[in-house]
């Protein structure tokens, strides 16, 4: 079995709280998931099974995200978001704890872990799973 997939998250967020030590911000937009599995059962009692399949889908997203600044330069970041709602996936959610490093104003390199779920069924393709581990990123603010 083989499973290829490609995520795309693009959010816009609105600043509902900002001081000295951190801010909050609310956060909207769109999970975009491109999968392609491909499945093999090698002939033992039965006939080869050969079967691919790929799809993509785009899920609406709300949720937060919360800073708190530790020094000038070291933050610890925290988000989770969820969505779907039957609109495509039944739903999609996540949560992310991480730490930066502000390279730049608005540059920002991050390291932590992140856990992703999923449910999907749609016209016989079934992608139901969660993803989670370590994740490293970079932070561009506008």
């Amino acid at each position: 079995m083989k499973v290829k997939e490609t995520i795309i998250d693009p959010e816009v967020g609105y600043r509902v709280l900002k001081t000295e030590r951190g801010s909050i911000d609310l956060m909207g937009g769109a999970r975009v998931w491109h999968v392609k599995t491909h499945l093999t059962f090698q002939p033992r009692i039965r006939p080869l099974v050969d079967v691919e399949g790929s799809r993509t889908w785009v899920d609406p997203v709300v949720g937060a995200r919360g800073i708190v600044n530790v020094s000038p330069r070291v933050f610890l970041d925290a988000k989770f978001d969820v969505g779907g709602f039957g609109i495509n996936s039944d739903f999609t959610g996540q949560v992310l704890g991480a730490a930066g490093f502000q390279l730049k104003p608005r540059i920002a390199l991050l390291g932590g872990y992140r856990y992703l779920r999923v449910d999907y069924v749609k016209d016989n393709f079934i992608f139901k799973t969660s993803l989670n581990g370590p994740t490293i990123g970079a932070k561009f603010n506008f």
